[in-house]
């Protein structure tokens, strides 16, 4: 789905790289990025296309916009990875540490000349101006996100995690959205929630995969305290949040504590309560989806991709329940994370 529409973004990119003559190693590294998004099948680079369809814009001006969006989703990937030190199985990681903040540097200033292209195509300057205005309010955001994250003594509870969660992944999913609605309507509240459910989601969706099913080195290994581990600390009771602390500091170079580590976070309830709130966010996102009032075919399709990339998984009953001696407290924290879902809309059961 969409391959034409993810054809023309890349050409869009392409034809501007080389308009400003960029240098041939960050151009290696845009390319690289190909891969990892196509992976999805239906690329995250075509949210503020769909957005755009769905809210009634025009979608050769959306071009421009995924452009600029997908420009930073590259740029933040690489110097995440480089500050977290992680995912060395990346292309950019083959031209050292420093080429590579180099290139994602050039890449957040070509996203704005993709921005500043959209006059020549008809949107106006005041509103091309705002949208260029819109992504650097966010990309200061995010970076205050990435911050805290880099600052990991100050989570402490499942709320900071989750708002930390919400300035770097849901903000930056909200953008790509309500982006690409502006172009059609100023009504984007909807299409921002959407956007930002989405973007927490994923974020929820790596921790998991991160303890559980890791490319790789393990966050555990990393000494990464994600939201899996966050939660096993606070429901834990105090014998066992001593334990797990020690275990954690050991995880890092022992295989062995590794293992007891997943083991422990896993009977205390830690992958549940993330299928739990992976769930959540997901209904909120189809919540918001349903509020925009525009039942089309670009809705279905954002429909679609939430539905494709965000299931429970076919294992998920072999996933171990908390045990009698801490499944009260985990329920109670679970408690808190469930509100009333009301979600009737225009589109019907069928959408």
């Amino acid at each position: 789905m969409g391959d034409e529409q993810v054809e023309r973004v890349y050409a869009f990119i392409r034809d501007l790289l080389h308009q400003h003559e960029v240098p041939s190693g960050i151009l290696e590294i845009w390319e690289s990025a190909f891969p990892l998004d196509e992976e999805r099948h239906t690329p995250f680079l075509l949210l503020p296309v769909l957005c755009c369809q769905a809210a009634g814009g025009d979608e050769n001006q959306a071009t421009a916009v995924a452009a600029a969006w997908f420009l930073l989703y590259l740029a933040a990937k690489v110097l995440d990875d480089v500050e977290d030190e992680d995912a060395p199985q990346n292309p950019w990681y083959a031209v050292g540490v420093p080429q590579a903040i180099n290139a994602a540097t050039g890449l957040i200033f070509t996203s704005q000349l993709a921005l500043a292209h959209l006059p020549r195509m008809g949107a106006g300057r005041e509103f091309a101006l705002f949208l260029i205005e819109d992504f650097n309010r966010t990309i200061l955001r995010m970076c205050a996100g990435q911050h805290a994250d880099l600052a990991e003594a100050s989570i402490s509870s499942l709320e900071c995690y989750l708002r930390i969660a919400g300035a770097r992944s849901g903000q930056f999913f909200a953008l790509a959205c309500r982006a690409g609605a502006l172009l059609g309507t100023n009504e984007v509240a909807s299409y921002s929630e959407f956007g930002y459910n989405l973007g927490v989601l994923i974020q929820i969706c790596d921790d998991f995969e991160g303890v559980w099913n890791p490319r790789g080195r393990s966050d555990l290994t990393a000494g990464k305290r994600t939201l899996p581990v966050i939660y096993a600390l606070t429901v834990a009771p105090p014998v066992v949040r001593t334990r797990l602390e020690r275990l954690l500091a050991k995880a890092i170079s022992e295989r062995e504590a590794e293992e007891e580590t997943r083991g422990v976070i896993t009977e205390l309830g830690a992958p549940l309560y993330l299928l739990i709130e992976a769930q959540i966010r997901r209904q909120r996102a189809e919540a918001a989806l349903r509020s925009t009032g525009r039942p089309s075919t670009a809705s279905r399709q954002l429909m679609a991709l939430l539905n494709r990339h965000f299931r429970v998984p076919d294992d998920a009953t072999k996933i171990l329940l908390p045990p009698d001696s801490t499944q009260d407290k985990a329920l109670a924290v679970l408690g808190s994370f469930l509100p009333p879902l009301d979600l009737p809309g225009p589109f019907g059961s069928g959408f």
